[in-house]
């Protein structure tokens, strides 16, 4: 569904979509995430993963890193981020910004590592 809301591929990036089924536009299509991140650990380049709900809950599982953009305001919808345990995350850098050019609410930046021997 994630990739069906963007208007095209992402660029300066492979775009690698999650689907049973092949999809059209994509770099590649994958039907397994984690099978996928363990044959590519070794690469120097961070694999990004963009949800839904379903593929974030299944990347927690196996990410070492998290980039959380948190905005200071309350929206409806229809998704939403699994909870985290911040138990097993360590935050390691933080941004705020009380409101961007076009954006009127204050937003932060987050990055969290996972603390060692918690997966």
């Amino acid at each position: 569904k994630t990739w069906e809301s963007l208007p095209g591929k992402l660029p300066n990036r492979t775009n690698i979509v999650i689907s049973r089924n092949a999809v059209p536009g994509a770099d590649e299509s994958i039907t397994d995430l984690a099978k996928f991140i363990e044959e590519n650990k070794d690469t120097d380049e961070e694999i990004f993963v963009i949800g839904g709900a379903q593929i974030y809950a299944e990347a927690l599982k196996c990410a070492d890193r998290m980039y959380i953009t948190r905005v200071e305001r309350d929206y409806e919808g229809d998704t939403a981020f699994p909870d985290i345990d911040y138990n097993v995350w360590s935050l390691v850098a933080e941004e705020r910004y009380e409101r961007g050019e076009e954006f009127d609410y204050p937003f932060s930046f987050l990055t969290y590592d996972r603390v060692k021997d918690t997966k």
